[in-house]
């Protein structure tokens, strides 16, 4: 049996439908996204480090649970690339001058009055990471 679909209430529902499923995060609600988008949260292990571009700009992304933290990705003592920065839990340092920050905040633990700057970051409800670098 074949059902025949007509009115206009069945085409916007049909939409709906298409749209759900290839836009779900609409069904859970809108999410202001920021920025550009970099990748997917699952694409980042828990406890590693992930160095990007980002509109012309290296940054560092840290998964912390369901959390993403996004810093600079330059050591401010004298801009060297944290690319290959070491990470044990959540202490980054920086192999040029071993420079060490806490990367839960940015702040630096040596020296104490150094701090990673840290940028807007919003993952949707699909885990599209959002990372805004702006000015």
């Amino acid at each position: 049996m074949v059902l025949q679909h007509t009115g206009v209430l069945f085409e916007k529902w049909k939409s709906a439908l298409y749209n759900w499923f290839r836009f779900p995060e609409s069904a859970l609600g809108e999410t202001k996204r920021i920025g550009s988008r970099v990748c997917l949260i699952d694409d980042l292990s828990e406890g590693e480090k992930a160095f990007v571009i980002v509109e012309g700009r290296p940054v560092l992304l840290k998964r912390i649970g369901l959390e993403v933290k996004v810093f600079q990705g330059w050591c401010p003592h004298q801009g060297y690339s944290l690319g290959n920065a070491e990470v044990n839990g959540c202490v980054l340092k920086c192999r040029a001058h071993l420079w060490e920050y806490d990367m839960r905040t940015g702040k630096g633990i040596s020296p104490r009055n150094s701090r990673l700057r840290t940028f807007p970051v919003t993952v949707d409800a699909v885990g599209q990471v959002f990372v805004d670098v702006g000015d």
